[in-house]
């Protein structure tokens, strides 16, 4: 079976461009280069691609991924070549390699990296809030035992309380090398969060347990994922890497 994974760019120009739209954009890409995809069986054929974890509407990214099963093999320079020159601008393939693994992009995501820029508001600002407060705050968020936030089942129509802490792998605050940001009151949250079907944590759902935990006002101007992973062996790789795209199971799956 011929499966190449490929990992691609969606930047600005696309950015409102619903998850379904985009699958419909490379099923349309895919017909027009005429690469050998398989289809699946039935009255309606689909082409047979996977794509990794749904971006939401209005965020960018550097790091996403999809499958594609063919029918017959094309070199990965190729499969890019083609499919890069039927994509509209905004998004581009930029590596590509075959999955001999078991597992789809989909069920193999579990974590996700994001920067979030945030502003505080101008009562905020005026008190001069600095970087070092912002880090020193985030330091006592993650040392809370619990971090319990109200999260919406949109699928149930239902609302629960959920612990997001074990969600919650690594979250640091930056600043622009002259400081422009900060004295704006405007901050950069890197963060690397579970991701995937098993927890799945937003970063907005992030921001909002750090505005309610730590009497902080943040309002997000723009998210940016950069990166998905998969942890396979207690190690945390990307899923382009030979570690993922072998034929051994990832661990715990």
């Amino acid at each position: 079976m011929n499966i190449i994974r490929v990992k691609f760019i969606r930047s600005d120009e696309i950015k409102y461009i619903s998850h379904l739209d985009i699958m419909r954009t490379f099923s349309r890409a895919i017909r027009r280069s005429r690469i050998p995809i398989d289809y699946s069986k039935g009255f309606n054929p689909q082409p047979q691609m996977v794509f990794g974890l749904p971006l939401a509407v209005g965020v960018t990214s550097e790091a996403e991924y999809a499958d594609f099963q063919l029918t017959d093999y094309v070199a990965p320079d190729d499969f890019v070549r083609l499919l890069n020159g039927e994509l509209p601008t905004g998004l581009k393939i930029v590596k590509a390699a075959y999955n001999y693994s078991k597992n789809n992009i989909m069920s193999a995501v579990d974590m996700a990296s994001y920067k979030i820029r945030v502003r505080v508001s101008e009562v905020t600002k005026n008190r001069g809030i600095t970087v070092d407060d912002i880090k020193h705050k985030l330091e006592l968020f993650t040392k809370m035992d619990n971090i319990t936030v109200l999260k919406e089942n949109k699928k149930k129509g239902e609302k629960s309380y959920i612990d997001i802490k074990p969600m919650i792998h690594n979250i640091s605050v930056e600043e622009d090398s002259n400081g422009e940001y900060s004295k704006a009151g405007i901050f950069i949250i890197s963060a690397l969060l579970r991701a995937g079907g098993r927890a799945n944590l937003k970063p907005d759902l992030l921001v909002e347990a750090i505005n309610s935990n730590m009497n902080i006002d943040f309002e997000i101007g723009h998210i940016h994922r950069t990166g998905l992973f998969v942890t396979k062996n207690g190690k945390i790789y990307e899923p382009l890497d030979p570690q993922v795209l072998s034929e051994n199971k990832v661990a715990g799956r």
